[in-house]
């Protein structure tokens, strides 16, 4: 799994910088088993320094019904909602030193729900005491023209995260979904004109942008192409110009 994990970079950064009680607007129904109800607020969350609730893999949907020997098939049942405000991804450009990075959110919505899969391990402490951890994943798709022109490089390039409409949320969470219910989800590609994007200054640098803004606002580059044009003409002068 780490071996899978490590070799897997796509989609692992996303955004949480909305008020998390408003899942409970979109499900009223919901259990909140939360110890601590004052919910800190994330512009940029990396799957690999998000300890308490930690990303163990982005998984393919193709695997979770086409594999029947993985791992995503064998927990296909345990399906889970991630909530986000928006995802991060880089775009290559052709004769640029550096890739540029990208923030993409749902238009229209201030919260969006990914799906995902999960799993509990159990373990025994030092006292003998039982303990419970618990991880998740979340499922790629092949992308639309958006994302596909974000995510244009690398040897997992033109995938993006499973976007759903509201309805297809709800029924991801349903009860009792067979194989064909899960292949209706799969199947489903968000149209690209539903989504919303610009450069930002960073992802995944620690350090606070120039300007003092959260991660996730606008950027302005320098003689940077539209979408789907990546091979300018001009060199990139420098990617920290305001």
């Amino acid at each position: 799994m780490i071996a899978y994990l490590l070799r897997r970079q796509l989609c692992y950064d996303i955004s949480l910088h909305s008020d998390i009680e408003l899942t409970k607007e979109v499900f009223p129904k919901i259990k909140d088993k939360r110890i601590i109800q004052d919910s800190p607020v994330y512009d940029h969350i990396s799957s690999f320094a998000f300890p308490e609730y930690p990303v163990i893999a982005r998984q393919g949907t193709e695997r979770v019904l086409g594999d029947t020997r993985s791992y995503a098939h064998r927990i296909r049942q345990n399906r889970c909602l991630i909530p986000v405000t928006g995802t991060y991804e880089h775009r290559a450009i052709q004769g640029w030193a550096k890739k540029v990075p990208y923030y993409i959110w749902p238009k229209d919505r201030k919260m969006q729900f990914l799906p995902g899969l999960f799993q509990i391990i159990e373990t025994t402490g030092p006292a003998g005491e039982k303990r419970q951890s618990a991880s998740f994943g979340m499922l790629t798709r092949t992308a639309n023209e958006l994302m596909a022109n974000i995510h244009n490089d690398g040897e997992f390039r033109h995938r993006m995260p499973l976007h759903l409409t509201p309805e297809l949320e709800s029924f991801w969470v349903s009860e009792h979904l067979t194989d064909d219910d899960l292949q209706v989800v799969f199947d489903y590609m968000l149209p690209a004109e539903a989504l919303d994007c610009h450069p930002v200054f960073s992802i995944r640098d620690k350090k606070p942008r120039p300007d003092g803004k959260p991660k996730f606002k606008f950027w302005r580059y320098e003689n940077l192409p539209p979408l789907g044009d990546d091979k300018s003409s001009e060199s990139q002068l420098s990617i920290f110009n305001i």
